[in-house]
């Protein structure tokens, strides 16, 4: 039975981790900020400003790290293994769950980064990794451990939003007013792909399909859609929040639409609704991360106070 099968026929089973990263001692103004998912093995790391956590989501066993000296990290994507990139508005760093140890891929200046939301896209091996850094979007891999600045906008940017099909020939960048979808290593063909009337409404999230033949997108104004890369048809998707992740099966029969109101959102790979899934405790704060299990049976997201939701279908 496929995942979307799985979700349409099956109760699923919810489970929550607790990082113990917010503490009742915990300032009121302490939260996590970042968070991911192994793409193999049954493994998240999620950050707030003094540690990565790393949890077990079979277990519950938690592995953690003092950062010493590091800046936050606002965003963190999972590799193969337990591999994970975290990102923070001043550099770029892989740590590995199974040594412990974080090591620097990048530093920039700050200035540069614009003081940003940060967002990482990589392909399953790293080959290529894509992070958004303010005015421009580094890239380089792992392998090479370099990142070299590939694409630089010359106006004031807020946010930006970073996605990467998985063979890593198409890399996706959002930013006030919509996103570029690059073909090939830049420079080459580009793609333009637009909200109607949203010259300056950044995009918070981007999900390109791992055949990179569709994007999913979600905008500052709660708005959600699925776009046809190859004839630019735009099908909005019937959500509600503001989208802040979004993560497609890696089979690309369906993606997940996580949105910062606590719910995720499934379609298939038509823009059909399959589910919805959402925290029954209304006391949870915001999710700021999410997507799918690594097996592909279920989908997970972070929460604002430390803790990592599950819910799997199998």
């Amino acid at each position: 039975m496929s995942t979307l099968e799985l979700l349409r026929s099956t109760t699923p089973v919810l489970r929550v981790h607790d990082s113990g990263l917010i503490g009742p001692d915990a300032s009121p103004y302490s939260s996590c900020q970042a968070g991911g998912v192994s793409r193999d093995e049954p493994y998240a790391l999620i950050a707030d400003d003094a540690e990565l956590v790393g949890v077990n989501l079979e277990t519950g066993e938690l592995h953690r790290h003092k950062l010493r000296g590091e800046s936050t990290p606002k965003s963190i994507v999972g590799l193969t293994g337990r591999r994970f990139v975290v990102v923070s508005i001043l550099d770029a760093h892989m740590y590995d769950l199974a040594d412990g140890k974080l090591r620097l891929l990048r530093e920039w200046d700050e200035f540069n980064s614009g003081g940003s939301v940060l967002q990482v896209a990589a392909t399953p091996d790293a080959s290529r990794i894509a992070i958004a850094a303010g005015d421009r979007v580094w890239e380089g891999s792992v392998k090479r451990k370099k990142l070299t600045s590939v694409i630089r906008r010359h106006k004031e940017l807020s946010r930006y939003a970073v996605a990467l099909s998985d063979d890593g020939q198409t890399l996706v960048c959002g930013g006030p007013g919509g996103a570029t979808v690059h073909t090939g290593r830049p420079p080459g063909p580009t793609t333009e792909v637009r909200f109607p009337d949203s010259t300056d409404i950044p995009l918070l999230a981007t999900g390109l399909s791992p055949d990179g033949e569709l994007l999913a997108v979600g905008d500052d104004i709660t708005r959600t859609a699925l776009c046809d890369l190859s004839t630019g048809d735009l099908r909005p998707l019937d959500t509600s929040g503001k989208a802040i992740a979004i993560d497609w099966l890696p089979d690309g029969s369906g993606f997940a639409v996580v949105t910062l109101t606590r719910e995720i959102y499934v379609f298939d790979r038509e823009g059909q609704p399959v589910a919805v899934a959402g925290h029954p405790d209304s006391g949870t704060r915001y999710f700021y991360a999410g997507g799918w299990l690594p097996d592909g049976t279920g989908l997970w997201a972070a929460t604002e106070h430390g803790l990592i939701v599950t819910w799997n279908f199998a």
